[in-house]
């Protein structure tokens, strides 16, 4: 079987790098995944703001604050896609223009540029190494809490190996084998490798995605966002934190917590390759924010607002309680704390940190001391996309 998937997925490998080579040239899938990120927003920006059938503008009076920072981040990384369909690209202070010679129709040649980036990101990506994303996110973790909390939490990171999950065969067990887990006794993070995973798992792992039809760019940027939480784990084990919540929610809640400004240090302050393409890492947290956003307003119920909100309130001591039927939004729950904890100001990471992990902190069930809730606080005053206001 082992041997089937190997041959499989080589072919595979000689299929897509045709492709590219031919459709897209001097473009790897990580500037392929902007462009597609890139296409998106444009979509939601335009709002019919266009100059004429061969061009488009975008006001970016009209955008999110993550989003001007995604088009700007991105501009020079996805250029080249652009322009090897014939379109020019103008980035200015309040405008961002794309145009075609006269007579051409820029939407139509957008529209198909879409639908062939969705076709590449539809089957397994033999050209991305997840495996080595992952490990490269963590050393890069290992660099940043190192600065914060001192060497201990470096060479605990250091220490962990990463290990794609092994498929068994059995359908019960899918979802179990989609997620991403941490033996922080063993120094070991374990995660999906999508590419050696069936059609069942990738038809799971896209049930709730937010984007349909493109399961492995959903993946892709899941590899960046989630190693962040699981080093938390990997550091709460190290310090011999307990939880004594059955459902661990206390322990998830802080390591969600630093997460996404953990990951925005990694990208700007450490030499991970793949975070230092520009406007990857503001691809990511616009995806993020974009899916989070969707659920909370149009698939969570007022009571599971309330609930999420009750345990960030708490600082992750009031456990939620989730129907058994819904767990997807238990992960969803640790995603709204990660984005509205998150800053792109390193003190303000530091300050998560030390809440987190410092050395009060040998229990994360314990009650807080109110000078650590100012702090708290203060963090929350300090982030810039709120999902709840507490």
């Amino acid at each position: 079987h082992t041997e089937t998937q190997h041959w499989k997925l080589t072919e595979q490998l000689l299929t897509d790098c045709k492709k590219i080579m031919e459709e897209l040239p001097n473009c790897s899938i990580n500037v392929l995944s902007l462009t597609l990120s890139f296409l998106d927003q444009l979509k939601k920006c335009q709002r019919c703001d266009t100059t004429g059938s061969n061009s488009v503008r975008i006001s970016m009076k009209s955008c999110t604050p993550l989003q001007v920072d995604f088009f700007r981040a991105s501009y020079t990384s996805v250029t080249r896609v652009f322009q090897s369909k014939g379109i020019t690209t103008t980035l200015q202070e309040d405008s961002l223009q794309l145009s075609m010679p006269e007579e051409s129709n820029i939407q139509a040649t957008l529209d198909q540029l879409s639908v062939q980036l969705e076709g590449i990101f539809s089957r397994p990506l033999a050209t991305m190494d997840f495996h080595g994303l992952i490990d490269t996110l963590l050393k890069g973790c290992a660099k940043v809490v190192g600065r914060h909390l001192g060497e201990w939490a470096s060479t605990a990171l250091n220490e962990t190996k990463v290990t794609p999950n092994c498929p068994s065969g059995a359908d019960f067990m899918i979802p179990f084998e989609l997620c991403f887990q941490t033996d922080g006794a063993n120094r070991m993070i374990s995660f999906p490798d999508l590419n050696t995973m069936s059609q069942a798992h990738i038809d799971q792992f896209e049930e709730k995605a937010l984007h349909k039809g493109r399961p492995f760019h959903n993946f892709y940027l899941s590899c960046i966002a989630v190693p962040c939480h699981e080093a938390i784990h990997v550091l709460q084990s190290a310090v011999n934190q307990v939880d004594t919540e059955p459902s661990n929610w206390a322990s998830e809640h802080d390591a969600s917590f630093p997460a996404y400004s953990l990951m925005w240090a990694v990208a700007k302050t450490t030499d991970c390759a793949t975070l230092q393409l520009g406007g990857v890492v503001e691809q990511c947290l616009l995806h993020l924010y974009d899916g989070i956003s969707h659920h909370t307003q149009n698939s969570w119920t007022e009571g599971e607002r309330e609930q999420c909100k009750g345990w960030m309130k708490s600082f992750g001591l009031m456990a939620p309680k989730i129907d058994p039927m819904r767990q997807d939004v238990a992960t969803q729950f640790k995603v709204a704390v990660s984005m509205n904890a998150f800053s792109k100001q390193e003190d303000v990471l530091a300050t998560e940190l030390q809440l987190i992990l410092g050395p009060k902190r040998h229990n994360v069930d314990l009650q807080k001391a109110p000078a650590e809730n100012v702090a708290v606080n203060n963090v929350y005053q300090a982030c810039e996309h709120t999902i709840f206001v507490l």
